[in-house]
């Protein structure tokens, strides 16, 4: 018997195993109705191209029948349904924006919110650079290009990276940079959009993020 991914060949014929759903998934999709979904749409969409994937666990997608983004944790890479829900946790809107444009659908940017004065602790740097993670599970970050500064962003309040702005002032210097020569090829797989606050932390976003949530193919 040869076993492919997902299925179980037996001489002329091919029968498609049920999927692992954990007893805490099940009951989360039947009986909590977390989605409109059956487990085995939650697995397959978890496995689709359209899925945000994050630390091998995590997968977030657009579900048409929810017309909402969800949250899909996955083990054994994507076999195992180990639960499911919405994404009301995050600071922000932005992997539902990201999920929604991979689905083809319109991406709701907000309004752009800029203060009328600016204070310390609501001044940060968007950067372009390297993130690094190190063996001690401590972080490093490698500023190459400073893209836009000053603009009120706080942990406690990631709207501006809802807007419309900063994505297209990202996307407009990486494209500067490449057209210059200025990014190898190297570089342009490990760029992230660096947001530097004033009390010396950061946050960090995959480049592509940026295109992906204006429909621009990357790199440029």
């Amino acid at each position: 018997m040869t076993v492919f991914k997902g299925w179980e060949a037996r001489g002329d014929q091919e029968v498609k195993r049920p999927p692992i759903v954990t007893k805490h998934a099940r009951k989360r999709v039947e009986n909590d109705q977390r989605t409109a979904l059956t487990v085995e749409e939650v697995l397959s969409l978890a496995n689709s191209p359209f899925a945000t994937k994050e630390d091998g666990q995590r997968r977030w997608v657009y579900s048409g029948k929810d017309d909402k983004t969800l949250t899909i944790v996955t083990g054994k890479q994507g076999s195992v349904l180990v639960t499911v829900y919405g994404t009301e946790r995050h600071p922000n809107r932005l992997v539902d924006m990201v999920c929604r444009a991979k689905a083809g659908l319109d991406v709701p940017f907000s309004e752009t919110h800029i203060p009328a004065d600016f204070s310390r602790k609501n001044v940060a740097e968007v950067c372009i650079g390297e993130f690094h993670t190190k063996r001690d599970g401590s972080s490093r970050v490698d500023t190459e290009f400073s893209v836009v500064s000053c603009f009120s962003f706080t942990r406690s309040d990631q709207s501006v990276l809802e807007s419309r702005w900063i994505h297209e002032s990202v996307v407009s210097a990486v494209e500067s940079l490449w057209q210059e020569g200025q990014l190898s090829n190297a570089q342009k797989k490990k760029l992230h959009t660096l947001i530097m606050l004033d009390d010396g932390t950061f946050g960090s976003l995959p480049i592509w993020v940026s295109f992906a949530l204006l429909k621009l193919k990357y790199p440029p």
